[in-house]
């Protein structure tokens, strides 16, 4: 009994498929596909430093004195006048020399 067309086509197509599914089971692996390159790692690093003005970097020098043959005349206002201006300037000395001190020493 000859086998009809169509149940040869079926045979042939099932053999086919058989040994393409053997050959790509027993194939060389595939390629895997290329994509973008992995994010970059990135360091961040904080620092915290000391910077002073340059301003501090300023002597406020001795304080002045005055000559042996000073005199100094003045009524009662302006002798207040006169210890208050002095106070003022040695306590801004002081704070200039106090900010000063907190800076680091340049290395």
């Amino acid at each position: 009994m000859p086998l009809q067309p169509s149940r040869v086509r079926l045979v042939m197509l099932t053999a086919l498929s058989s040994v393409t599914l053997f050959a790509c089971a027993s194939g060389p692996e595939a390629p895997k596909p290329v994509g973008p390159a992995p994010d970059p790692v990135i360091e961040t690093r904080t620092v915290e430093r000391k910077v002073c003005p340059a301003e501090l970097d300023q002597d406020v020098g001795a304080q002045p004195q005055p000559a042996d043959d000073a005199v100094l005349r003045h009524n009662d206002t302006g002798g207040d006048y006169l210890d208050a201006i002095i106070a003022w300037g040695r306590r801004a000395a002081s704070l200039f020399n106090d900010a000063k001190a907190q800076c680091p020493t340049p290395e």
